[in-house]
């Protein structure tokens, strides 16, 4: 009847009791039932991945994606309240560096309730909207590198120039790559 319930995307025998604090450094298995969108996992080196999520933001992978955690930190995405909910790219240049789009405006390709009006203007409630985050520890930590103020959605590395990114932002007037 609704009065207790499990975690089912987590393998039985590592879920964390009842009354109990999930300590973030601590690495789980997937069951193999994700709860939310994951829209791409970024190779940091031969072990560690990050995989961007909405939501849940992010996981990161130390044993090459048999396990993942959320032993990371981000200004504005690590917490719930007025912070971005989505990242939803991250990718990972020649000199090591991640860079990573993320938005408070999630699921910009599967919601049918996204409206011009709710992607241009954010709810004050969101005062943040997009920006584009980089980290020098493999997505362990990261910091804002430019807030675009609309919602930012893709990015992706110059083939002819490392020290180039491109990114999109989602906005009916002055929405394009960037």
């Amino acid at each position: 009847g609704g009065d207790s319930w499990v975690a089912l995307e987590i393998l039985p025998e590592e879920r964390t009791p009842p009354d109990h604090s999930v300590a973030v450094d601590h690495s789980f298995h997937s069951s193999g039932l994700e709860d939310d969108s994951l829209w791409y996992i970024t190779w940091a080196d031969e072990q560690t991945l990050f995989a961007s999520y909405t939501d849940i933001k992010g996981a990161i992978s130390d044993s090459g994606g048999s396990s993942w955690s959320f032993d990371w930190t981000a200004p504005n995405l690590t917490s719930t309240a007025n912070g971005f909910n989505t990242m939803f790219m991250c990718v990972r240049a020649p000199s090591g560096l991640m860079y990573a789009a993320v938005s408070s405006v999630h699921d910009m390709y599967m919601s049918t309730h996204l409206t011009d009006d709710t992607i241009d203007t954010p709810p004050s409630s969101h005062p943040l909207i997009g920006q584009v985050l980089v980290s020098a520890t493999k997505g362990r930590s990261w910091t804002t590198l430019h807030d675009l103020g609309k919602p930012t959605v893709w990015i992706s590395l110059d083939p002819t120039n490392s020290s180039r990114l491109f990114v999109s932002v989602a906005n009916s007037l002055v929405g394009g790559v960037y």
